[in-house]
C-alpha cells in the first residue's frame, strides 16, 4: 500500500538494473531483509525537508503530480518538520507515493546507493 495509487499489492511491474537513478524514479530498495517499492525524490547531495504537508528539495517545493490529490507529506522519526536534512555520500530520499502509509527515508533515513536494487520501467497489470 506504500505506493498506492500508483501501484497496488499483487501488481507485476517490469524491473531493470541500474543504470543511473533521477528524480522521480520508482525504485526497489532493501532495508534490513525486506524490499520496499519507493519513488526517489531527494537526490545525494540536495537538502531535503517537509514543512506544512510538501516536501521541499533545496528549500524550494517540489511538485509531485504522481500524488492523489490532497496527499500531505508529513514528518518522519529521521526526518523532522521544517528541518533541514541533507543527505552524506551517496544518499538517496526515497518516499511511498501514500505517504499516510509508508515507511521511507522519513521514518529510516537517506537510502545509501548501494541499498537501492532495481528500477520499475513499468507496471504490467
Amino acid at each position: 500500500i506504500s505506493m498506492s495509487p500508483n501501484f497496488q499489492d499483487g501488481n507485476i511491474v517490469e524491473i531493470a538494473p541500474l543504470t543511473d537513478i533521477s528524480r522521480g524514479d520508482v525504485v526497489i530498495y532493501k532495508y534490513k531483509t525486506i524490499k520496499i517499492i519507493g519513488r526517489v525524490v531527494g537526490l545525494p547531495a540536495e537538502s531535503f525537508a517537509v514543512s506544512n504537508c510538501k516536501v521541499l528539495i533545496n528549500s524550494k517545493p517540489i511538485t509531485e503530480a504522481y500524488l492523489a490529490t490532497g496527499s500531505c507529506t508529513k514528518a518522519g522519526k529521521f526526518i523532522k518538520e521544517n528541518l533541514i536534512t541533507r543527505a552524506l555520500g551517496d544518499g538517496y530520499f526515497i518516499l511511498g507515493d501514500n505517504r499516510e502509509n509508508s515507511i521511507d527515508s522519513r521514518d529510516i533515513g537517506p537510502i545509501s546507493r548501494i541499498n537501492i536494487v532495481e528500477k520499475v520501467t513499468r507496471k504490467l497489470n
